[in-house]
This record gives C-alpha cells, structure tokens and sequence, in this order.
C-alpha cells in the first residue's frame, strides 16, 4: 500500500496552516497545473510555494470559502472558477481539515457522463435491487448499471472466498473489447492484508496508467501525511493493483468494496481502456452506490441464512432428539433418519470411537486406518477442541491413498483421555480452478496471466458456519455424556451403599459360620478317636465325610472373606515389579502344593500400577488356575507376557497355560462367584478365585478377560488404570 506521500499525476495537493495561510507543502506537479508564468519561487529542482501565503494562489473568497468548510464533516466540492490569481482551468478544490492544517485535493471535473442527477441513477439502483428475486440477480444488474453509468468498459464483482481468503469473478457486465474474466480465481496473496483494510476505510479507489510519474511532496505535510495515503481520491495504489491494471491492457480502474458486519465480503472492479478520472461527486456516487449494494446483499445474505440456519436446527434437532432418548451414545449416532452425516452438508462418512464400540457411517476408511488415523491425531493435535483440514494427506501422508473418503476430516474428541472421538470425513473434490495471476513461482514472466491448475487431494473446505455446528454438536454430546455420566453416579452411589451392607453382611456371617463349624468337626473328630474302634465301617466313613464337607465348609467361608477384604480395605498405589510379583506369588504356589512350578516369564515387562498386596493376589489365583487346568497335560506349559494390544491404552499383562480350555459361552460366567464348570472330583477349588481377581482388577479400574477354546488352553489378559499417584499413596 502506498505509504510515500505521493499521488496520482492527473491531481495536485496543497497544504497550508489554517492560522497563518503559508503553504506548507504542495505536490510537485503543482506548476505544472497552473502553467508556467504562476510567480512561484524557482529552484534548480522545482518549483515551490512552501512558505508563501495561500493567496499567491486562491483569491480571498475561495480562502475564506476554505476555511469555512474545513470544519465540515463532509463538505462539498470547491469549483475553481475565474478570478483566482493562477489559471486552474475546469478544476475543483476538496477541503480536508488535519489539526492546524488544511489539505487541498485539486482535481480536473469529470465530463458530465449522465448529467448531475446522481439521486436519480441511486433511486433507480435502489427500485431495481428491490425487484430482484435473488442475490444473483441484483449483482447482476449492479454490474450493468455501474458500467452504464460510469460509462466504462467492464464491471465485474469480485467476491472474497470466507474459507481460502482467494476471490473469485462471480458476475460480470462488459463490452466486447475486452475479454471475459467470469470464473476466473485470484490468489490471496495478489492482494495485501492493508488493501482490504483500506477497502473498508475507504470504499472506493481509482487507479490511471500515466506517461508521468506520481506527483511527489515538497515541504512538510506534517499532520496530512495519513490523509495523502489514506484518504484522497487521487492516492496512488498498491502494487500489485498496477500490474494488473497494466497486464490485463486497461488504462483506468476503480475499485468499491462491499462490507457486510465490517468486513469486506467483495470488491466491484471496472475498467476502461481509455484514461478515465472521477471526480468527488462520482467518486460519492460510487460510494453511495456501494453502501446501497452493501445493505441489500446483507439483507439477502440474512434472510438466506435465517432460512439455512432453521432447516439446519430442525434437523440437528431431531439428531439430537435420537441421541438424547437413544439407551447409548452408539445406538442415538445409528439412528438412520435422519443420519448423523446429515448434520453437516457434504459430509461423505463419519467414524465413532465411543463407549469401546467402533461405528461407521457411509463411506470411510477401514477400522485399522481410522485407528491409526486417530492415533495420528492424537499425537499430534491432542490439546485442540477440535481439528479439521482440506488436506489431510498434506499432513498425514499415508492419507493419499484414502483419498476417495478421506481427503478431508474433522474430528472432535469426546473425553478429556482422548479415547473416545466423533471423525467427519469428506472425499476427495477434484476442481479445475482458472487463476487470473501465476502461483509466484519466481519464475520470469507477467504475474496476472490466466493458469489452470487441477486441486487433487482436497475435499470441500470446512466453512466456518460448519466448525460453528460442529462445535454446538460436540458440546451437546459431551453434555450428555455428563448428564448420563451423573445418573449413572447417583446409581452407584446407591449400589455402593447396598454393595457395603452385602459386604459387611457377608463377612459377619462368615465369622459367624466359623464358630458352629468349628464345633461340628470337632465332634466328629472325638466320635473318631473314642468311639472309632467300636463303629462299623460304614459309620467311620459317614464321619469322616462330615469332616471332609466342614473343611471344604470352612475353604468357602475363607474364600468368601477374601472377597469381602478385596474391597474393604483401601489401596497402597505403587509401580509394581511384576517379574517379583510373579516370582513371589509361584514360591508361595510351590510350598503349598508341594512339588515345584515352571512359569516361563517374557522380559522385559513393563511395572504394573497398583496395590502391591492385591496384585500379588491376582497372580497367585490366575496362576493356580492355571497350574490346575494344564496338570494333566503330558508337558504343562505356563507363560506370563505382557501385549501392547489395545489401542489407546498402556497394553495387557498376560498369563496363558496349555490347560483343558473353556468354550467361549462360558468366559463371562466363570468371573462369577461359585462358578465352576468342572467337578471337585476332577479338580478341587471353590468357584471363588477368578471372582476375587475381577474385582482386585475393577477396584484398580481395570478390566479382566479370557481368551479360550476347549482343548486349546487359556489366556487370562487383565490391565490396571490408575491415574499417576505419588509412591505409596493411598486411595
């Protein structure tokens, strides 16, 4: 942008101090417009009147008519008629005020292109957008009529893209000398950030190609400097405006910028092959002009987006509707009508990680890619509400070869872990796009000369309506989360409460039971030892089942205590070495079965967080369990490993044998109390084991599972997740 003080050759500028009238600076063509024998003071360089008084050349009238409209807003052009000390011709003076100073643009009047009922040309604009039935029909014939009434070659509306910041010819009225530029894009780039600032400071601009430089400034300009640069119609532009101005074979163009909320949403570009200057009263024209369009684009703009924005909420309406009575976040998102990939237009798939359920909707990559996808994401944007490009494989290169479902995504987590995410997934928009300048690739060569590119890899951008829907979406499924979350709080406190008094009821029993059994297997064993010689065979043996029963009796009132324990006392929260915990809980294995125990154990293995005790615990049953079920194999095989299988976790603590196996119907029911699905007969134990390991491993907010076929062995995988604690803590 122009920041030099300088303007336009077919203009002048005087600037002098509003007390004492000598001129303080003038542009140095000033001599030039008022001929040669004007009595300003020679130098060898220039010309100048810095430090003469106005009235070397204004008469008095002009000076005082000056001076009076430099206190107005917006004063009226100043006709520089005969009786002035120096010859101005058919020119007009426009008075600036600036603190002490006062500017003088001095511009030639415009031929008179439709006479001076300027009214009447923006009623007619005013009666003609009010009879349009669309946006596109009022830019059209604002187009037309700018181009009449300015009487110039072409009038094309450049409007601004919201997402890319590119602009791109949507409507455009010309004759036949010069070529069309409807559809034709031009880069963001070709136009600096203070260009569209200064569109909206001052809407309309002008630019003539001369055979003579801009006019520089001799003297002081002082206060008026930002009034030459910012201000006056006569200011130079920018340079990227001339090239184009000279590269396309024009010779004048004006520029009147369209702002809606004070923004710029487009610019109006005519062109003239002829030199063409608008004075102050066209250039208001054009002004006036622009705000009308201005405010009937706003209106149309609105009223379209009133009616976007309430179709779109009844339909976000009725997806939140299912979600919010569905029984789960999976089942709510499934819901077909509408579809989830309604909510935001141009959505191709959409891939739900929620509640450990995978969910796809149209068309998406496959689950492993959406993982990793995810993962990627992770990594990289986890700390971001939300992420979203038009580019992914520009980011994630293995992103290339989905490009027919992912070329552009936007996702959205729905838990602070990160593990629970919401994907938007759009394909692949293969777009011809005509540019109107080259990509500035240094090479040699004019820079606005028409290039095709063809995008590949790009979807459709995410507009900023849509990241405004989506965020609107993510904060009402993550209200729902927690709004189910403190039901389901409320619940828990509840069963806590009854799982409390079922603990408490249990292990008073238990020690209650103690004390009659105790007594019945010792009766039993004096029946033996006074009165055993004198029974008969069948007698002694009935006692010795008694006592047989009372000791397995008193092996489930242990057991049941056990259980009880796990979740009344509270937990010591260490890194636990788990190769000890292993090694500890086989010795203890060994000295009670008597004979020794191979376990073959994977190194390295990652520490495990959690209660010292309660994992020592877990291994000794799972690996009991597992030294039972493999005893009658000919080679018993024990293995303890650890997995890193799950996705977004810290993996699996393993303990697999090569024992009898379980069918898979029956791996859920083996975690419950008392159930076994062999005899005593075949192997002792109570049914309690694997039920005190699911809840050690619940009570450290994991999860069990089993993996197993008849004949085939065991694999018992369980993990822990703790939040990190300081050593030792207690919780």
């Amino acid at each position: 942008m122009p920041a030099d003080n300088q303007i336009q050759p077919y203009a002048c500028v005087v600037i002098f101090d509003a007390t004492t009238l000598h001129i303080c600076a003038h542009s140095n063509n000033l001599q030039q417009v008022v001929g040669a024998n004007a009595g300003a003071v020679g130098t060898e360089e220039a010309d100048t009147w810095v430090d003469q008084t106005l009235t070397s050349l204004f008469s008095p009238d002009t000076i005082l008519a000056m001076r009076r409209m430099a206190d107005q807003y917006l004063p009226p052009p100043l006709p520089l008629h005969e009786g002035q000390p120096v010859r101005w011709g058919n020119r007009q003076a426009i008075v600036f005020s600036a603190g002490h100073r006062i500017l003088l643009e001095i511009e030639p009047r415009s031929p008179k292109v439709y006479g001076e009922n300027w009214d009447l040309r923006l009623l007619e604009a005013s009666e003609l957008f009010a009879r349009a039935v669309s946006e596109a029909e009022m830019l059209g014939d604002a187009c037309r009529l700018l181009a009449s009434t300015l009487g110039l070659d072409r009038a094309m509306l450049y409007q601004i893209d919201e997402v890319t910041g590119d602009g791109i010819v949507k409507y455009e009225h010309k004759n036949d000398l010069l070529p069309s530029l409807l559809g034709v894009r031009f880069r963001k780039e070709d136009y600096p950030e203070e260009a569209y600032r200064l569109h909206v400071q001052q809407p309309v601009s002008q630019y003539t190609v001369s055979d003579q430089p801009p006019a520089a400034l001799i003297g002081d300009p002082g206060e008026a400097a930002q009034l030459i640069n910012y201000v006056l119609g006569c200011r130079t532009t920018y340079t990227a405006a001339k090239e184009f101005v000279e590269q396309i074979h024009v010779s004048t163009q004006v520029t009147i910028s369209l702002t809606i909320r004070d923004k710029v949403w487009g610019v109006f570009t005519c062109q003239s092959r002829e030199p063409l200057y608008l004075d102050y009263q066209l250039r208001t024209f054009a002004r006036l002009f622009g705000i009308q369009v201005s405010r009937d684009l706003s209106s149309f703009s609105a009223n379209l987006a009133n009616r976007r924005i309430l179709d779109a909420d009844h339909l976000r309406a009725r997806i939140r509707n299912n979600i919010a009575r569905a029984s789960s976040l999976v089942e709510g998102f499934s819901k077909p009508d509408p579809s989830l990939i309604d909510y935001i237009p141009h959505t191709g798939g959409i891939a739900v990680l929620v509640e450990d359920n995978y969910l796809s909707l149209g068309c998406t990559p496959g689950e492993n890619e959406v993982r990793e996808i995810l993962r990627w994401a992770r990594q990289e944007h986890g700390e971001k509400e939300i992420y979203y490009t038009d580019h992914l494989e520009g980011v994630y290169p293995p992103a290339r070869d989905l490009r027919d479902c992912a070329a552009g995504i936007l996702l959205a987590p729905l838990n602070a872990r990160r593990t629970e995410w919401i994907l938007w997934l759009r394909p692949e928009h293969v777009d011809r796009v005509v540019y109107g300048s080259r990509d500035g690739d240094g090479k040699p060569g004019e820079r606005f000369t028409k290039t095709i590119e063809v995008r590949e890899g790009f979807s459709l951008p995410w507009t900023d309506e849509q990241l405004s829907s989506i965020r609107d979406f993510h904060a009402f499924v993550r209200n729902v989360v927690i709004e189910r979350y403190s039901e389901l709080t409320y619940i828990n406190r509840q069963l806590q409460a009854a799982y409390n008094e079922l603990e408490a009821f249990s292990y008073t029993v238990s020690h209650d039971l103690r004390a009659p059994l105790r007594g019945i297997d010792g009766f039993a064993e004096i029946l033996m030892e006074e009165y055993g010689s004198k029974m008969e065979l069948d007698a002694r043996e009935l006692i010795r089942t008694i006592q047989f029963n009372a000791a397995r009796m008193n092996q489930f009132i242990t057991d049941i205590l056990e259980l009880s324990r796990v979740g009344r006392v509270n937990l010591v929260v260490n890194d636990c070495d788990v190769a000890q915990l292993v090694r500890s809980a086989v010795a203890d294995l060994t000295k009670q079965l008597g004979h020794p125990i191979e376990v073959k154990l994977q190194q390295p293995l990652p520490p495990l967080r959690g209660d010292r005790n309660q994992l020592l615990l877990v291994f000794k049953h799972l690996l009991s369990n597992a030294v039972k079920y493999s005893s009658k194999q000919a080679i018993s095989t024990i293995e303890v490993g650890f997995v890193r299988r799950n996705t977004f976790g810290d993996g699996e603590f393993y303990i697999a044998d090569n024992g009898i196996g379980i069918n898979e119907d029956h791996h859920q029911r083996i975690f419950g109390m008392f159930n076994r699905l062999v005899t005593n007969d075949d192997y002792a134990g109570s049914g309690v084991g694997l039920a005190v390991v699911r809840r050690i491993i619940r009570r450290h907010n994991g999860e069990v599972r089993i993996e197993s076929k008849p004949g085939s062995g065991a694999t018992f995988f369980f993990y822990t997740d703790l939040p990190p604690v300081i050593t030792g803590q207690t919780i």
